[in-house]
């Protein structure tokens, strides 16, 4: 009897048709399923590690796909598959590789990015302060920075002063830097000068008393002194103006000449002096002048005035 066997597949199985046949050509035939046990993974191959540069695509068509083949499953039929995770300044991506019996397989791969970008910064605005505030950033202000890779909060902002001049001519420039976590820097300068807000201390003359006729002039009334915590004493500016009686007031008329006025300031005439004393700023004082008759040794009004 001659034996005989013929296969034809059929999903994942093999059906074995057995035939016999005698001497004569008589024959029968019997069919016997075949299974097969998967347990072995696909092997998987990740693409190498791949550096883009900072906010470009990831997308598998720019970093690379593994390569993957099955004992059993014809390679377009395993299913390839990925997800990330974030590490700091990478991403591990995970290739998983899955045959038709669920056996899987994984590797991962790098994914790194290069910043050769610098920060943008935005220095804040000129700063003009009081003669005396503190120049920190509380008082001038702090500038903005961004940065494509790292995140706002993570930029390092820092400051260094170069200073000309002292005191209210004092003028700081101010460098501010902002620096992302690959060490790329960028900087901008602020310009800090200080105003003067604060006017002169004066202090008036004594009050004066002159004899009639005496002109009253700070040569004969005395001169104010005044001191500036800017302006250097020779350059503030003094001045004075008086507050005095009309002509016709009674006690700027010629009591002996009745009917006219006196020819300088009448006896115990009086008027306010107000000197001031300026820098961009000014203060004053006031000072009292009054005017006295002079007299012989009599006692008789004195008739020269």
């Amino acid at each position: 009897i001659m034996v005989a066997f013929s296969d034809q597949a059929a999903g994942d199985q093999i059906l074995r048709t057995w035939t016999a046949t005698d001497q004569v050509g008589n024959a029968a035939s019997c069919v016997q399923t075949i299974n097969f046990s998967d347990t072995q993974p696909p092997t998987i191959s990740c693409p190498p590690t791949a550096t883009v540069p900072c906010g470009s695509s990831t997308d598998p068509s720019v970093t690379g796909s593994p390569t993957v083949s099955d004992n059993c499953t014809p390679t377009p039929q395993i299913m390839v598959a990925f997800s990330d995770q974030a590490a700091g300044d990478q991403i591990l991506r995970t290739w998983t590789a899955t045959d038709q019996v669920g056996n899987a397989a994984s590797c991962v791969q790098t994914i790194s990015f290069s910043d050769t970008q610098a920060p943008v910064i935005t220095c804040p605005a000129n700063a003009v302060l009081p003669v005396g505030t503190p120049p920190t950033p509380n008082n001038t202000g702090n500038p903005t920075a961004t940065d494509n890779c790292t995140p706002q909060g993570q930029i390092a902002l820092s400051f260094s002063d170069q200073s000309s001049g002292t005191g209210c001519a004092q003028v700081i420039s101010r460098t501010w830097t902002a620096t992302d976590l690959a060490d790329n820097a960028a900087s901008c300068v602020q310009t800090i000068s200080f105003s003067d807000t604060q006017a002169p201390v004066i202090t008036c003359p004594a009050n004066a008393v002159l004899p009639t006729g005496t002109p009253p002039t700070p040569n004969n009334t005395g001169n104010p002194t005044a001191t500036d915590n800017c302006t250097a004493t020779p350059q503030i500016a003094l001045t004075f103006s008086d507050q005095t009686m009309q002509p016709d007031h009674p006690k700027n008329l010629d009591r002996h000449r009745p009917g006219r006025q006196c020819r300088f300031l009448c006896p115990d005439h009086q008027f306010f002096r107000y000197p001031g004393a300026y820098d961009y700023l000014s203060s004053s004082c006031h000072q009292a002048l009054r005017i006295i008759a002079r007299s012989f040794a009599d006692g008789r009004p004195n008739s020269r005035r």
